[in-house]
């Protein structure tokens, strides 16, 4: 009850949560990947229909790695193995058709990473592996990355660039990635 209150006082001010909690449940039996919403479709009905929430990010599941690590296992699997993939892939189709159904689906962001150190080539190459899965099953929902300042290995694979205020994402490649279609959150 403590978190209905939390989302409707948020709501009074039309900000979002973030994420939605409960969030889903996958799992994998038998081979394949399965996903529970009955938890997370109870809290989603409530932020999105009733109180008209404007966004919110996907499952913690879904999120590929912040900082300067590589993109976290899925279901043991590794990432960089074809069984990766699949799984991932398998995982992030089933939450977005499952939110298309609902209609929700305008509503969802892909959380990508939190701040990756762009020194890291390994890291921006995990990533943009994982944002181009995300956007060939849903290129319509925004692949979100907190990066504070352009990184050239994310071009073309996040769509929407979490940036710094202070100026630290230069005006010109700000510019240039608005033209290319790609949205911006401070």
């Amino acid at each position: 009850e403590s978190l209905r209150r939390w989302y409707r006082f948020l709501a009074a001010y039309n900000v979002s949560p973030g994420f939605v909690f409960p969030t889903p449940r996958f799992s994998l039996r038998d081979g394949k990947v399965s996903m529970d919403t009955t938890e997370y479709d109870e809290m989603a009905s409530l932020l999105f229909d009733e109180l008209k929430c404007p966004a919110a990010y996907t499952p913690w599941f879904l999120y590929a790695a912040g900082w300067a690590r590589l993109p976290k296992p899925v279901f043991r699997c590794a990432y960089g193995t074809p069984e990766y993939a699949r799984r991932w892939s398998e995982a992030y189709r089933l939450f977005i058709d499952h939110v298309t159904r609902k209609g929700w689906r305008k509503k969802i962001v892909y959380y990508l990473s939190d701040e990756p150190h762009q020194q890291s080539k390994e890291t921006i190459e995990g990533l943009a592996f994982v944002a181009d899965m995300a956007r060939k099953i849903a290129p319509d929902v925004p692949v979100y990355s907190s990066t504070w300042h352009y990184i050239p290995g994310l071009e073309g694979h996040v769509s929407m660039w979490g940036i710094g205020i202070h100026g630290s994402f230069r005006a010109d490649k700000l510019s240039a990635r608005r033209r290319a279609g790609d949205r911006f959150w401070f």
